[in-house]
């Protein structure tokens, strides 16, 4: 499995080390891996199989994935709150020809804020849920989407 995160930016000799003043650079360097990526992949004409990743910090994306992935999925591990966010990945993914699922993860916005291992703000937790349900509309009928539920 291979996973691409802006979180792996934040990440260095596997500490992590955030600071929000670089998440553009951060998104820029995992969008620019994943299209490399998925290029190489198309061309070696390697059939994969792309899960975009929906949902707040520490409602279980990651734990999701670590279950339900297969060893030749290619996996983007960010919030992607809104369809604006994820829809720049699915379009390179469907530019390949890979079946890509959207996976929506919820839980609890409280017990995400309460686990989440970046240290967000509950309030930042709770604005970030309200929009991601609420941007549920704007997805396309046409994406191929799950959500799953992680206590």
């Amino acid at each position: 499995m291979r996973v691409f995160s802006a979180d792996h930016y934040f990440t260095v000799d596997g500490v992590y080390r955030f600071n929000p003043a670089q998440l553009p650079e951060a998104h820029q360097s995992c969008f620019a891996g994943y299209c490399s990526y998925l290029q190489a992949t198309k061309d070696a004409g390697r059939p994969v199989r792309v899960l975009i990743m929906r949902g707040v910090p520490g409602s279980g994306k990651s734990t999701w994935v670590a279950a339900h992935a297969c060893p030749d999925d290619v996996v983007v591990d960010n919030t992607n709150v809104l369809w604006e966010h994820a829809v720049r990945y699915w379009l390179v993914a469907r530019d390949c020809g890979f079946e890509t699922v959207l996976v929506t993860v919820e839980c609890a916005p409280e017990v995400a804020a309460a686990r989440n291992a970046h240290g967000v703000p509950a309030s930042s937790v709770m604005a970030m849920h309200a929009r991601l349900i609420a941007d549920e509309a704007n997805i396309p009928a046409t994406v191929t989407r799950l959500g799953v539920h992680v206590p």
